[in-house]
């Protein structure tokens, strides 16, 4: 079949969705959706799986139905059915980016936001994707889309997404169970309340802690780096600054290749070894950690480069 008629006929589909999910909006409400699901019977979860899953490509908050689900089928049960509906809305959107609607995303999102999810990407490949599901950098439903865009692999991004969505979906999930639980006035109200509270704020706390994992994945503090010169490690330093700034001073035994004309001599970096980058802060380091990690090269950016360093008073050779 012709891939333009595939992708009109997508397109087509999607703006009849969003016209339907207009005109029912009211429908849409998790109030008026509960007792719904709850006429269905055992068909209720497959209803509520396909409704998240197809509010998720046109860009409805599912925040409300996550509650609703953790209220209507209990913490464990409305996790399941939660994330599944989330995770299969998330790949829907994934494959109509990749697939029906590239062009149409692209100017939507602008070069900004597709920029820095192409070089996480490129730098991290899953893991920058279950740092973004942890970590709410962007828009659940803008990341779904621009990811379709990026090189990451459809397994990849379905299994990443699936396992880090899992802790915001069980928190938000335990809420509106506790919630129904408070309204019912069962036994335990006060103790799943109190439960909630601490997985919510659980989920407040989980990007402060995650985001300093990922920078001591990407960082390496200057103290550590100074022990290691010290105690005679002969850590492998690659100072990309110019060659005026580094004769000015520089890290002892640091060799330097300045960040323009890392492309062109990247052979001399020693393979093997880790690299630790430094220049005057970690702006130009962080760049270049980019560009060595698509060479498939271990490199980490010294925090706060030279400037640091000079700050301490620690010993520079010129």
């Amino acid at each position: 079949m012709n891939r333009n008629f595939i992708r009109t006929l997508v397109a087509a589909m999607v703006i009849v969705a969003i016209v339907v999910a207009i005109l029912n909006r009211e429908s849409l409400d998790p109030g008026q959706l509960a007792p719904l699901l709850e006429e269905a019977g055992i068909w209720g979860p497959v209803i509520f799986v396909a409704l998240y899953a197809a509010m998720t490509p046109l860009m409805i908050p599912g925040s409300a139905l996550t509650i609703m689900g953790g209220a209507l089928f209990g913490p464990v049960w409305g996790t399941i059915l939660n994330l599944t509906g989330a995770t299969l809305g998330a790949t829907l959107a994934f494959i109509v980016s990749r697939f029906v609607a590239g062009e149409w995303v692209q100017r939507r999102l602008g070069s900004g936001v597709l920029k820095r999810m192409y070089d996480g990407v490129e730098v991290e490949g899953w893991w920058f994707v279950a740092f973004i599901r942890l970590v709410p950098v962007f828009p659940f439903n803008v990341m779904n889309y621009a990811l379709g865009l990026t090189k990451i692999g459809l397994a990849q991004y379905v299994i990443a997404s699936f396992v880090f969505m899992a802790p915001a979906s069980f928190a938000y999930t335990y809420l509106g169970y506790a919630g129904n639980e408070a309204l019912a006035g069962g036994e335990g109200a006060v103790r799943h309340g109190l439960v909630a509270a601490a997985l919510v704020a659980a989920m407040f706390v989980l990007p402060r802690l995650v985001k300093r994992a990922r920078e001591a994945k990407l960082f390496t503090p200057a103290q550590e780096l100074k022990r290691m010169i010290e105690s005679g490690g002969n850590p492998y330093v690659v100072d990309v600054r110019s060659v005026a700034e580094f004769v000015e001073g520089h890290l002892p035994g640091a060799v330097n290749i300045p960040l323009p004309e890392l492309e062109t001599r990247i052979g001399e970096i020693k393979s093997g070894a880790r690299v630790y980058l430094i220049c005057g802060t970690d702006r130009r380091s962080s760049s270049a950690r980019e560009r060595l990690i698509k060479e498939g090269l271990d490199a980490v950016v010294t925090q706060g480069g030279v400037t640091f360093w000079k700050k301490q008073g620690w010993p520079l050779e010129k």
